[in-house]
């Protein structure tokens, strides 16, 4: 045992006293053997994958409220960066369909009235819309809106969603798409 500790020891000294020489050694080696390294990381991780998320599972089970707690330290820490972040992300394409999407499964959830998960080429359809369905007039901001209300047994999926313009969803209301059509005719 003392042999063991006097040789670690001894190891220690020594990767102290040439560690400048050792790193350099290490970085010239994996450079000579990139992608050798590489594919043997590669086929430790195919290995060992299942095992992995094994460990990881029963590690976040096991750890929860430890993880949340470095969530909300990390969060404190950062959250100007954070918020930022969100700021740049919900100005984008993905952030609004993402936004749009949480919204809408909100809604449906609470409500309880179908599908409220809608696919990304639904999305892509209806964002290159140019055109109001009601009025016809070009699109400068979208609006999906529920052919037959949600508050009025409509459900929310695909079938019963189209584009409009702000001003028709915000007019349109609650009412029917005959009854809102009968309401434009009339005046």
């Amino acid at each position: 045992m003392v042999d063991i500790e006097r040789k670690r020891k001894y190891n220690r000294e020594q990767y102290h006293k040439n560690k400048e020489k050792i790193l350099e050694d290490k970085k010239k080696y994996y450079e000579s053997n990139k992608e050798h390294l590489k594919k043997k990381s590669r086929d430790r991780y195919q290995d060992t994958r299942e095992e992995q998320k094994k460990y990881q599972k029963t590690y976040t089970q096991n750890n929860s409220e430890k993880i949340r707690i470095a969530k909300e330290i990390y969060y404190k820490d950062h959250k100007e960066e954070i918020l930022n972040k969100c700021k740049v992300y919900n100005k984008t394409i993905e952030g609004k369909i993402t936004n749009i999407k949480r919204r809408h499964k909100r809604r449906a959830s609470i409500q309880n009235n179908g599908v409220y998960v809608l696919s990304v080429k639904f999305f892509n359809k209806h964002f290159n819309q140019l055109f109001c369905s009601y009025c016809g007039g070009a699109l400068t901001d979208r609006h999906l809106d529920h052919i037959i209300p949600v508050s009025r047994g409509g459900t929310h999926s695909e079938g019963n969603l189209i584009t409009v313009c702000p001003t028709c969803n915000l007019k349109k209301s609650g009412k029917f798409l005959i009854e809102y059509k009968n309401q434009i005719r009339s005046v």
